[in-house]
């Protein structure tokens, strides 16, 4: 199509630039001649002359100015009035912020998180936990906390039509860093589409982790009455031993209120723990007033795999490392 919009005003710009210099310039030949009108007397009366010189040479320059300025205004509006948009904009092919390989990995991780991550509701408060076999679900005791009945949700799997659970055991809940904190949930039929995640074999500072579950912050801002399942990728920082306790996982995937009992997992969604707290701690020594800092904790798969081999359930070890 043509390029037509915008051609006047640009022509307009470049009179009124060119009246600006023309002024300007005019100014400055006054400023320049001035002295030899108003300077001061000479002994006889009169006044100093200006060369003629001088003035010719001012008014050949404030010439030239508004010349050059005519003809590049002459040449722009030329320019404008042939200009035609051919679509190559259009047809071009941009940089894409994904590799084709990359995005294609994501997909299939956030299809297996959809089929394998669930939405937990009490009277009391909601959390996320996930499939372990095709009929229980492990989430964090505190999300269950005096509950014996759930309703569980997930929209790839039930659309909008939740699932009623059964606690039938628990470990911990305690809020004390590094405490066990593990629920079962049991459904009164088999879900056999559901995917259950193997546990992974290695994980290493710096490597790419994300958490799958169902924030508060974010389910407020969908108005489908169907949870949402978010998912937030970062990085594994390390493991910390706790006294009298177990290690912690160390992460910077976000996770908020809500996210308790969801899997953290690594590129290939295999788990590498389950979602429990956060802290924000201060950076500096000031107890008031200074930055705070906010770090993301998940307690280790080895631990909750042995909360699960006493209750009757083997968390399968992927078979492959994950690059």
């Amino acid at each position: 199509m043509s390029q037509t919009q915008g051609t006047a005003p640009i022509s307009n710009l470049w009179i009124i630039a060119g009246c600006a210099l023309i002024l300007m310039s005019g100014l400055i030949i006054a400023l320049m001649i001035a002295p030899a009108f108003g300077g001061p007397r000479s002994a006889k009366g009169g006044r100093e002359a200006q060369g003629q010189d001088e003035v010719d040479a001012l008014v050949a320059l404030n010439t030239a100015v508004v010349a050059t300025l005519a003809a590049k205004r002459d040449t722009a509006q030329s320019e404008l009035d042939a200009f035609e948009c051919t679509g190559a904009l259009e047809d071009a092919s941009l940089p894409q912020s994904i590799s084709p390989a990359k995005k294609a990995r994501v997909d299939v991780l956030k299809s297996r998180l959809e089929e394998a991550v669930v939405f937990i509701a009490t009277e009391t408060g909601t959390g996320t936990g996930f499939f372990v076999s095709t009929d229980t679900i492990l989430t964090n005791a505190h999300v269950v906390k005096g509950a014996s009945t759930v309703r569980v949700g997930n929209a790839a799997l039930w659309g909008n039509a939740p699932k009623q659970g059964q606690v039938i055991a628990r470990d911990g809940g305690s809020t004390k860093i590094g405490s066990r904190d593990y629920a079962l949930v049991t459904l009164a039929e088999p879900e056999l589409d559901a995917v259950i995640l193997p546990q992974a074999q290695t994980i290493s500072p710096l490597d790419f982790v994300a958490a799958a579950g169902f924030p508060g912050l974010y389910q407020g801002l969908d108005e489908s009455g169907t949870p949402k399942l978010i998912l937030r990728s970062g990085e594994f920082i390390d493991s910390f031993e706790q006294k009298g306790g177990i290690s912690v996982l160390a992460h910077s995937a976000e996770i908020f209120p809500g996210n308790s009992g969801g899997p953290l997992v690594n590129a290939c969604a295999d788990i590498i723990g389950i979602n429990t707290f956060f802290t924000w701690r201060a950076i500096t020594k000031e107890k008031e007033g200074g930055p705070m800092h906010k770090t993301d904790f998940a307690l280790p798969s080895e631990d909750f795999a042995k909360f699960l081999s006493a209750n009757g359930i083997t968390l399968a070890t992927s078979t492959t490392e994950c690059d």
